[in-house]
């Protein structure tokens, strides 16, 4: 009799050991998936700045930022077919110190979110910088254009 309840005891342990373990497994998948998230989102955000950023700097001509400007287009008319929580637009500002641009009107800022979008086309012969800003989750949310 006192070898079945010492063999009952041991049982208990072994299944308890093994629940904890199985718990153990649980928690650190569940961490993993979690990590795994935080890194693709910060993939995804250097994936999207890439478009843009490679065009801003000082010194660009025209050519880059008329090339600018339809990298912001393209990339504001995709966001259109994305959930509210996934859209990522971005807003144009040209300042007034660059009225060398088509529309000839000093400052505008086009707000991505708008509807009836005119974005600027630049004239050749002239100097730009482009500057960006980005959101709290790494994406670039404006261009400024000097």
């Amino acid at each position: 009799m006192e070898n079945a309840s010492k063999a009952l005891i041991i049982a208990g342990a072994i299944l308890l050991s093994i629940l904890l373990i199985s718990l153990g497994i649980l928690v650190y998948n569940n961490a993993k998936g979690t990590i795994s998230d935080a890194n693709l989102d910060s993939e995804e955000a250097q994936a999207f700045n890439t478009k843009i950023s490679q065009y801003c700097g000082s010194s660009k001509n025209a050519t880059e930022m008329n090339g600018l400007i339809d990298a912001i287009t393209a990339s504001n008319g995709a966001q259109k077919n994305l959930a509210s929580s996934e859209q990522h637009y971005i807003t144009v500002v040209v300042n007034s110190s660059c009225a060398n641009y088509t529309t000839k009107t000093g400052t505008i800022t086009v707000d991505a979110s708008s509807t009836n979008i005119e974005y600027p086309s630049f004239v050749a012969g002239y100097s730009f910088t482009a500057t960006y800003t980005t959101d709290a989750s790494g994406y670039i949310n404006q261009v400024t254009i000097k």
